[in-house]
């Protein structure tokens, strides 16, 4: 799937979007879900914390009741995720989104589903923000995953 990754202070979301010409916030319909973390993609997570264009935005989160800043960052990947749709235990919608944003005087939702789901890849379509997430393997001395290798050297050779 195509689409941005969002991080809210932290919480790493999906937002399906076809055309990386559409702005983040154009593609905030509440059709995002949160990332689920494992012990396989815990390093993609941490790779992945510092890269794309970010803003402070007030956000407002149903379970807390309460508006507050926090940092918004995103950028436009390719997702390949494992979704687990069959079990209805481990599928949930919303009646209203988990998360409301409110960026120069607008609202956008946030997490109106929740589904279990495993992240395969996350690979970024900027090559700055590919660069970032390999050099974060490199810089860390961790071995980086076969995939990112490869695109990453069929990127740089163009």
């Amino acid at each position: 799937m195509d689409g941005y990754i969002v991080n809210l202070g932290g919480l790493k979301l999906f937002q399906p979007c076809e055309d990386s010409a559409t702005s983040v916030f154009e593609a905030l319909d509440n059709r995002s879900f949160v990332l689920s973390i494992n012990n396989i993609n815990d390093l993609y997570f941490e790779a992945i914390d510092n890269i794309g264009d970010s803003v402070i935005v007030t956000a407002y989160d149903t379970s807390g009741k309460e508006k507050y800043l926090e940092k918004f960052s995103s950028f436009y990947c390719t997702l390949e995720v494992a979704m687990f749709f069959l079990d209805l235990r481990k599928f949930t919608i919303f009646k209203e989104p988990y998360h409301t944003i409110y960026f120069k005087e607008k609202k956008y939702y946030l997490e109106g589903f929740d589904i279990e789901n495993m992240v395969r890849k996350i690979i970024p379509h900027e090559k700055r923000n590919l660069m970032m997430m390999y050099n974060f393997y490199k810089n860390k001395g961790y071995s980086e995953p076969p995939w990112l290798d490869k695109i990453v050297n069929t990127k740089v050779a163009k």
